[in-house]
Order: structure tokens, then sequence, then C-alpha cells
């Protein structure tokens, strides 16, 4: 049984999502290139996915294909510089 799709929007360096949780989609605005990581349940957790964002201001939308990216103890995301990527929208199932 599948449940129903939540989001997660931050503009700190880190967020974590928890429990075990499928990602779906990414938003975010950047102003130069950065890093966001995204962590199997904590920083030190195993890295899933990386993305850097471009070097021109924007935003991007990532959607993740099939079912989405299983975390299975939760999603913890890093933002390598606020100041690049001021915001992130994460749009889960869990």
């Amino acid at each position: 049984m599948e449940s129903d799709v939540r989001s997660l929007s931050f503009t700190s360096s880190s967020a974590t999502v928890t429990p075990r949780s499928r990602l779906q989609a990414i938003y975010y605005v950047h102003a130069a290139s950065a890093d966001l990581t995204f962590s199997n349940g904590s920083g030190g957790g195993t890295t899933l996915l990386e993305l850097t964002s471009p070097s021109a201001i924007g935003t991007e939308t990532v959607y993740v294909p099939g079912r989405g990216l299983l975390f299975g103890g939760g999603i913890h995301v890093t933002s390598s510089s606020t100041t690049n990527i001021p915001s992130v929208t994460l749009f889960y199932e869990g």
C-alpha cells in the first residue's frame, strides 16, 4: 500500500526526513554552483544521490524515475552553500 506524497521545504544547510522514505522529486533555487548531497539516515550515512547546481541563477526540478529513490534510514540532505542554494523543497513518500 502506498502512502501519500509529502513535502519538506528548508533554507538551512541540512534537513532530515524520518523514517524510511522514497524521494520522488526535488525543487531548488540556485544563485551559483553548489552541491546537494542526499544520504541514507544521517550525514554520515551512505550517499545515494549528489546534485550540482548550474552556475547561473535559476531553479531546477529533478524527478526521480520509477517509485523513487529508497532511503531505508530516512533522507538526510546537505547543501554545500546556503548562499548558492538558498531554498530546497523535497517531495517524498513515507
